[in-house]
């Protein structure tokens, strides 16, 4: 009973998702709708059930309109004047959102690839990366001979602008902005399936000048992709998005030529380098782990590659890389992933990197033969070998083909590292070499597992029985413990007691949100969540003070006791919340290793080795004590050592964290005739970013 006069978010969603808004009608008519449910109402508008249309979509456009207008109308006649406002902001907002987009399709009308055929303008793309991925590789491996230091993790290449940038940043651009020119060009053309995978037409020969004529088109697409992070972003986040009179450009607008300004101001920006930081960090995790079993081993010889039939690990392996991979994911999530069996979207964690290995072996065979022709990266196979040849190493049966669709490139598709599979009619698929080789299987795995919402909490008993096992062996007194108090039940993950204190960590498994600003909208809220029940775990100790004396011993109770929330994969936060602290296994570990941090390079000798210096002080004295720890949770060192390189390098980070330079100023020098809108955020490390990107 109490039940039907709530506002109920399943009826919100299904009224847009079913497109029959009339349950949604009946629903608010027959509830109380005072402020809170007038709020939540517009929350639930903003934040995904209403649609919003990236393309332009008239008769979908007026029924939306309608629906608003008929929710207003009940609102309007049941609550004070001025109570549907909300609602109206949220229809008006997207409204301006689709203006963003609106401007860039008219720009596209402008660009020289116009006037090449949808077919050509696509294979031109597709043959203008792949040189440009190999100008990346040339470039890093002249760097190499050049200075003699291998750095796998620091090697930079010169931007053609007096900047040394990571070789990770010229392909992840071109990757994410090859992956936006895809969906932008798939959408108007109707190259999406009714399973909503993007199928290609046949690809043809380009020229120098078509590649040429495209190379804006990539500019266009960053525009698109930095206009869909704000509108995220805003309706998320509660960013604000205004619409700037011409009366208060700034003068260098005006001399730009650009017509319309919409200013964006991030609402939570201080949670976004946080989330950008953890990812950031276990990628370069997963880099440095790599690094050195590729120094560290002869594991190499043993590569059995895909021409012959390679059973999964742990009894052999198609690369290196997979190798690596395993590696990392059995310390990274605390389990051993080649006897794992938990399946996510049927096929286990070991099944996963295989066919990423499998891919990234079958791109990379000219390479590894010393064949470095561009457009070699570009490998079409028949779907049905293709099949046979994931079968063949260890995808046996029906996996092969659940493995290509799930890695093929579709409507919801973030990236082409993580779908490097493109479909070329009804029985050919394209492998994208760009974003496969240099990959590493395990990275591409945890991203698109968070893509396709896969939890791995899963592996929580795993991740806690890990931690208690590790805890103990540091000489500690570790427990874990679920106990119940009347009606209530209290599940203690690890308790730690270390000399006056006692250290309470709630053990998490949860994905990273892979740089999906929608998923760290969700992770935020998790934030909240956990801060909720280790509040609870505190409480119970509070009230139950003989949990602890029982455990620990008399006075046990009395100790200073410190919550905190001890996540699987780097995800720290640098304050408490609430009184409770966000570490991570990466960090916790790390801090028993040893007094300082180290930095790894490695020098190109006739035998190549591992030099470490330390960087970090960890420790106050010589041996480990409970205030380092303490210090470690107030402060993390390697999440604020990230954050400090985030807003310090040009990196990745000013894209990922969606520090948005005036690339349609780009535009502008391009298009000679141009209705422009300057897209512009608060957050901005260089300005100048995106014109560095030509």
């Amino acid at each position: 009973m109490v039940r039907s006069m709530e506002l109920r978010e399943k009826i919100v969603r299904e009224a847009f998702a079913k497109k029959d808004v009339k349950p949604l009608l009946a629903h608010l008519r027959a509830i109380p709708l005072g402020s809170e449910e007038i709020d939540t109402l517009a929350s639930l508008l903003k934040r995904g059930c209403l649609p919003l249309f990236e393309y332009p979509n008239a008769k979908a456009e007026a029924a939306r309109e309608d629906a608003i207008a008929q929710i207003v109308a009940i609102i309007e006649a049941r609550a004070p004047i001025g109570a549907a406002d909300d609602i109206k902001a949220v229809l008006a907002l997207f409204k301006l959102i689709e203006s963003g987009y609106r401007a860039i399709l008219e720009d596209l009308a402008g660009l020289p690839s116009a006037n090449l055929t949808p077919e050509c303008r696509i294979s031109a793309l597709f043959d203008l990366c792949a040189q440009r991925r190999d100008g990346v590789r040339t470039a890093s491996m002249d760097a190499i001979i050049v200075d003699g230091m291998i750095d796998p993790i620091g090697l930079g290449v010169a931007d053609g602008h007096g900047n040394v940038v990571s070789p990770d940043v010229p392909i992840d651009v071109d990757v994410v902005t090859l992956t936006m020119a895809l969906k932008m060009e798939a959408f108007q053309q109707g190259w999406f399936n009714a399973s909503d995978q993007l199928v290609l037409p046949k690809r043809v020969e380009t020229t120098t000048d078509e590649r040429e004529a495209v190379r804006p088109l990539l500019i266009a697409a960053q525009a698109w992709r930095h206009w869909t992070w704000i509108q995220e972003e805003t309706r998320y986040f509660d960013g604000t998005l205004t619409d700037v009179p011409s009366s208060e450009f700034p003068q260098e607008y005006h001399d730009a030529g650009v017509t319309r300004f919409l200013h964006h101001v991030p609402g939570s920006a201080e949670w976004h380098m946080i989330d950008l930081a953890a990812n950031e960090r276990l990628h370069l995790r997963i880099k440095q782990e790599a690094a050195q079993m590729a120094f560290g081993t002869n594991a190499a010889k043993l590569v059995k590659g895909v021409s012959e039939k390679v059973p999964l690990l742990p009894y052999a392996f198609v690369s290196i890389e997979e190798l690596q991979s395993a590696h990392i994911l059995d310390h990274a999530l605390s389990i051993s992933v080649a006897t794992d069996t938990t399946q996510y979207r049927g096929l286990r964690l070991v099944e996963w990197l295989r066919g990423y290995a499998a891919l990234q072996k079958l791109v990379a065979a000219p390479y590894e033969a010393g064949d470095h022709r561009p457009e070699l990266l570009l490998v079409e196979i028949e779907r049905v070998d293709l099949i046979k040849r994931l079968q063949r190493v260890g995808l046996a049966g029906a996996k092969a083909d659940s493995f290509i669709n799930l890695v093929s490139f579709d409507k919801g598709t973030r990236d082409l590292f993580d779908t490097p599979v493109l479909c070329c009619g009804s029985t050919k698929v394209l492998l994208y070499g760009p974003a496969l080789v240099g990959g590493i299987p395990a990275q591409t795995t945890l991203s698109r597992l968070a893509c396709l919402k896969q939890s791995l909490e899963a592996r929580g008993k795993a991740f806690e029985k890990a931690m208690l096992a590790f805890m103990k062996a540091q000489g500690l007194d570790a427990r874990t413990i679920t106990v119940r108090r009347g009606r209530e039940e209290y599940d203690y993950d690890l308790l730690v007691r270390w000399d006056e204190r006692i250290f309470l960590f709630e053990c998490k498994s949860r994905s990273l949100s892979g740089n999906n600003l929608i998923a760290s909208y969700y992770d935020a809220l998790e934030l909240e969540s956990q801060v909720g029940q280790v509040t609870r775990l505190v409480e119970g100790l509070k009230l139950h003070p003989d949990i602890l004396d029982e455990l620990f011993g008399p006075g046990a109770s009395d100790l200073e006791l410190i919550p905190s929330v001890l996540n699987v994969l780097p995800m720290s936060v640098p304050d408490p919340i609430d009184g409770v602290y966000f570490t991570d296994a990466s960090a916790l570990t790390r801090l028993f290793h040893s007094p300082a941090l180290m930095m790894s390079t490695a020098r190109s000798e006739t035998n190549p080795f591992l030099a470490s210096v330390p960087t970090r002080r960890l420790w106050v004295g010589d041996t480990i004590c409970a205030d380092d720890l303490v210090r470690q949770l107030q402060s993390p060192v390697q999440l604020n050592l990230m954050l400090r390189q985030i807003g310090t390098t040009r990196s990745m980070g000013w894209l990922k964290a969606g520090c948005l330079a005036a690339t349609t100023r780009i535009l502008h020098k391009i298009v000679s005739t141009s209705k422009l809108t300057a897209m512009l955020g608060e957050t901005r490390d260089d300005p100048s970013a995106a014109s560095k990107l030509e």
